[in-house]
């Protein structure tokens, strides 16, 4: 986990916002996660717990139960 790079966007530019869900992270530390899918790169925190995923990622982060729709 990287934790020196910007909390607020991810990685590359192939999350459509017409293809993605906006996800809440519920944990209380920083995480970065790589979409099974997609391999974006996503960066959520206790400041940005809610982002934009794919809708191909978003089932396998949904399953881990650190997210929930937002």
């Amino acid at each position: 986990m990287n934790t020196d790079q910007p909390q607020n966007a991810t990685e590359g530019a192939r999350t459509s916002r017409e293809f993605s869900m906006n996800l809440r992270y519920l944990g209380h530390s920083r995480i970065e996660v790589r979409g099974v899918f997609t391999g974006e790169i996503y960066r959520f925190s206790t400041e940005v717990p809610v982002l934009p995923v794919d809708l191909s990622d978003a089932k396998a982060l949904l399953a881990c139960n650190l997210f929930t729709i937002a």
